[in-house]
C-alpha cells in the first residue's frame, strides 16, 4: 500500500469503476486499442503506448468513476517529484479519471488486479486488511494529498520476474502474491481522487528519464513513511503511539470509530479506552495571568 505524506457506515462491497475494464481491473482491449465490451456500450476508446483508455466522459452518479479532471492535483505533484516538466503529460492527463465515493464505499478490494495509484483531493481513506484469523488491522489513514495504491499490485516486471525464482532468500517472501492488491481501501467520508493508471505510467518511464525520476521519488517516501511507522510500533510505548496519533490525526479524532484507532496502534479496544483515559487525565491547562502593573516610585 502506497502513502505518500501524507462515519464510518457499513461497507458498500461491489463499488466498481465502469470502464473499459474487467472486473479484476484488467484492460479488455487489444493492441489496436479497440474494445468490443465498450464499443457494444458505446464507449470510445483509445491507446496510449499500447494500453487502451476511455475517453473523457460526462460526469455520472457519485461513486462511479467521473471524467477527467479540469485541473489535475496529481501534476504538481508527479513534477515536484521529477524536479521539471513531465513529457508526454497532456496525453497521459486525458487517462486521468476522477472517482468520487460515499462513506463506506470501496475503492479496491484485496486480492483484485487493480494496476492504478490514486492522489486524494478530498475527504479520507483507510487501508486495512485481515489477518489469517479474519481479524481486520489497519495501515494507514490518507489524505489530501496524500498518494495510495496497494503497491504488490502495480510491481514491476523486474519484481514479477523474482518471484518465480526459488524462495530461499527471505525477502523474496515479500513477492508472493504480486499482481494484486494485498489491502483493501474504503472511503471514510465524502471523498475524490484522482486515479492514475500505473501501467501507462511504466510506459512512459520506460521513454523518459522525469517519468522514472517520479516514480522513484515517490517510491523513496512512501518507503521512509514505511520505516518511520515501522520504528514507532516497535519502539514507542501504546500511550506514546496513541499521542502520535492525536498529533498526526487530530481532524479524524470523532470521526473515526475507537476499535479502528485500536486496530492501527496495534492495541485493545479496552486497552486503548483507559490509554484515552490517562492522557485526559494528564492534560494540564496552563493558566493565564495579567501583565504586571509597571512599577512606580
Amino acid at each position: 500500500m502506497v502513502r505518500i505524506t501524507t462515519r464510518i457506515r457499513r461497507p458498500v462491497v461491489g463499488t466498481t469503476l465502469r470502464e473499459h475494464v474487467d472486473t479484476r481491473g484488467s484492460s479488455v482491449a487489444g493492441s489496436d486499442g479497440r474494445c468490443s465490451k465498450c464499443e457494444a456500450q458505446g464507449v470510445n476508446v483509445k491507446s496510449l503506448g499500447g494500453i487502451a483508455t476511455p475517453s473523457p466522459s460526462p460526469a455520472r452518479s457519485l461513486g462511479a468513476g467521473l471524467g477527467t479532471p479540469t485541473q489535475s492535483v496529481a501534476r504538481a505533484f508527479l513534477e515536484m517529484f521529477a524536479g521539471g516538466p513531465l513529457p508526454e503529460w497532456d496525453s497521459f492527463a486525458s487517462t486521468i479519471r476522477l472517482v468520487r465515493l460515499r462513506p463506506g464505499e470501496v475503492l479496491f478490494e484485496a486480492g483484485v488486479e487493480h494496476p492504478y495509484i490514486y492522489v486524494v483531493r478530498r475527504g479520507s481513506i483507510r487501508v486495512g486488511f485481515a489477518d489469517q484469523k479474519g481479524r481486520e488491522c489497519l495501515l494507514a489513514f490518507c489524505r489530501p494529498p496524500d498518494m495510495l495504491a496497494s503497491v504488490s499490485a502495480i510491481v514491476p516486471a523486474g519484481v514479477r520476474r523474482l518471484s518465480n525464482l526459488p524462495h530461499g532468500i527471505t525477502k523474496l517472501r515479500g513477492t508472493a502474491g504480486v499482481g494484486v492488491t494485498n489491502s483493501r481501501a474504503t472511503a471514510l467520508e465524502m471523498t475524490e481522487l484522482e486515479r492514475l493508471d500505473f501501467r501507462i505510467m511504466e510506459r512512459l518511464m520506460t521513454r523518459h528519464s522525469q517519468w522514472a525520476l517520479a516514480v522513484y521519488n515517490a517510491m523513496i517516501l512512501h518507503t521512509l513513511a514505511k520505516e518511520q511507522r515501522e520504528r514507532e510500533l516497535l519502539t514507542l510505548t501504546p500511550e506514546e503511539r496513541y499521542r502520535q496519533f492525536l498529533d498526526d490525526h487530530d481532524d479524524l479524532i470523532g470521526v473515526v470509530p475507537q476499535k479502528d484507532i485500536a486496530r492501527y496502534l496495534g492495541v485493545t479496544p479496552v486497552g486503548l479506552s483507559r490509554i484515552a483515559s490517562r492522557v485526559r487525565s494528564r492534560a494540564v491547562s496552563v493558566p493565564t495571568f495579567n501583565p504586571a502593573e509597571p512599577l512606580t516610585g
